[in-house]
């Protein structure tokens, strides 16, 4: 085809290129959107295109003359211009056909994912083994898109399976799942989380890319809570027949946030050169396991970096009442409090010790803290406890005045608690009048985060332990990250401490070797 040539008025002609009939200019430039819309591994491929031609333009094309048609307008012009316009809603197009009764009785297979909305991973090559998938391997299935117009449509998810001796992966758009008999689990690393406008994680929903960022915003900033967000979410267009529901978006964005949140701190193990990120393959019944068998190492590596992160990504803190020096007060000491402001439902059975370390039993006398597990659907003891034989009584309505007077009682034992066993320990230890590189500290930084987390107290009321902790990790994370310049920013914890260590090191042993110089000089001029 040759180029493109500008004739009389605003028309554009193709030079040495005329269609013949039945083809037509917007004929051939829907056909075109067509084919970017519809997969390349999908079956009858070009059948469906000309079907699709068929039933908008009314005219009967053959596919392999469509695909002679089809490659011919595909070159490149020029100046990369096109000009045809078909002036047809393709998303209603494509919705009508993929429900017409003939044609799903003439391609049963493969009609239902002609859809306007395709999400299909980045490559059909596997990542592990490097083997081409063909459209034999590819899988098809619909699931529900919430766009960020507050709309839901039909989408076509495509995945890959591979079956090579090296591997058995199944790869999906947003993430790959390990299909191993004896151990299966799924995993994700940034070239496949961050790939294309929507996520999927997995179920029968996918979502605009934009919510999630959206709302991690709202979130950390806003004090938006998961039944806020999805009212208003529903709100925006007005159709309630493919509503938001608020509990399966408190688990996909939980999913989506310990994602993120495995990449930010690169704490997962490496895959093709890249850091991964684990994930539950199904978050209506694996994520709260999911969560409670990785928190402890998720809030160890939260603690380790968020204490020490202005050793290598300082977010030059001010102290109170800077004079313009450039002092820098972050992680110069940790604040400690403890607050009631936020509390959920917790197992009745008050019996059970708080579990401290060996070496401070000879120091602290055994305080019972009760079980911290939720309790089971109307029960008031949780499922651990019921399997252990303990039986509590029959659980009433506490009236205000009884819960008040529990409060003052527990205030109460704190006080002497902590009069009995760290008054002294606090006055000699913890007082920061007593450090003159601590006189400056926000010694209030507990009270005014005890005052906003208040705020999220409804929400994390209703959840349970796995999601009650994993909620405020991920809270904490996202309001660090907006106090400090790391929001957008991957960070190698375990990399960047090492380096530091290794400076140190250096430095240390640069400054034995000063010395020894020195000292020699010492003797020599003696």
């Amino acid at each position: 085809m040759g180029g493109i040539g500008k004739g009389s008025g605003t028309s554009y002609m193709f030079s040495g290129f005329v269609p013949d009939p039945p083809f037509s200019l917007p004929m051939l430039d829907f056909a075109l959107s067509i084919d970017t819309i519809l997969p390349e591994c999908l079956n009858n491929r070009l059948e469906h295109i000309t079907k699709i031609v068929h039933q908008t333009f009314h005219v009967h094309i053959e596919p392999h003359r469509m695909f002679d048609m089809l490659a011919t307008i595909k070159q490149k012009s020029d100046d990369g211009s096109n000009m045809l316009k078909h002036g047809k809603n393709i998303e209603e197009e494509l919705m009508k056909y993929s429900s017409n009764i003939n044609n799903l009785f003439q391609y049963p297979m493969s009609t239902p994912f002609c859809l306007p909305f395709i999400l299909v991973p980045k490559s059909n090559q596997c990542p592990q083994c490097g083997t081409l998938l063909s459209s034999a391997a590819a899988k098809y299935h619909v699931v529900t898109l919430y766009l960020v117009n507050g709309t839901s449509k039909s989408a076509t998810v495509v995945s890959y399976v591979c079956k090579s001796k090296q591997c058995y992966l199944e790869i999906y758009p947003n993430f790959i799942t390990n299909l191993c008999d004896d151990h299966s689990y799924s995993f994700t690393i940034s070239d496949y989380f961050e790939y294309g406008p929507y996520v999927y994680l997995g179920g029968q929903t996918a979502f605009d890319r934009i919510i999630f960022k959206q709302y991690s915003s709202l979130l950390a900033a806003g004090h938006v809570a998961f039944d806020t967000f999805t009212r208003a979410f529903n709100q925006l267009n007005g159709d309630f027949r493919n509503k938001m529901d608020r509990r399966l978006f408190e688990r996909v964005f939980i999913t989506y946030a310990l994602i993120e949140y495995q990449l930010f701190m690169a704490i997962g193990q490496p895959f093709k050169n890249q850091c991964s990120a684990f994930l539950p393959r199904n978050i209506w019944t694996e994520l709260d396991r999911f969560i409670m068998s990785n928190y402890d190492y998720f809030y160890k590596v939260f603690v380790e970096f968020w204490s020490s992160h202005s050793i290598f990504y300082p977010c030059k803190l001010k102290p109170q009442g800077d004079d313009g020096n450039d002092n820098n007060e972050c992680c110069a000491a940790i604040i400690c409090d403890g607050h009631m402001k936020i509390r959920r439902r917790l197992c009745a059975n008050a019996n059970v010790p708080l579990q401290l370390p060996t070496h401070f039993n000879p120091i602290f006398k055994q305080l019972l803290i009760g079980c911290s597990h939720t309790p089971a659907v109307n029960r008031s003891i949780c499922s651990e406890c019921q399997s252990q034989g303990i039986i509590m009584p029959s659980a009433r309505r506490h009236t205000k005045k009884e819960e008040e007077n529990t409060r003052r009682k527990l205030k109460k034992l704190q006080k002497q608690y902590i009069n009995d066993m760290g008054t002294k320990y606090c006055h000699e230890h913890l007082n920061l009048n007593l450090h003159d590189s601590l006189r400056n500290i926000n010694s209030s930084a507990c009270e005014q985060i005890n005052s906003w987390i208040k705020s999220y107290s409804h929400m994390l009321s209703n959840m349970n332990e796995s999601r009650f902790a994993a909620t405020l990790l991920i809270l904490f994370h996202l309001r660090n990250c907006s106090k400090t310049t790391l929001c957008n920013q991957r960070v190698n914890v375990k990399q960047s401490l090492n380096d530091q260590k290794n400076k140190a090191l250096v430095k240390a042993l640069a400054t034995n070797k000063n010395s020894d110089i020195v000292q020699e000089t010492t003797e020599s001029s003696t």
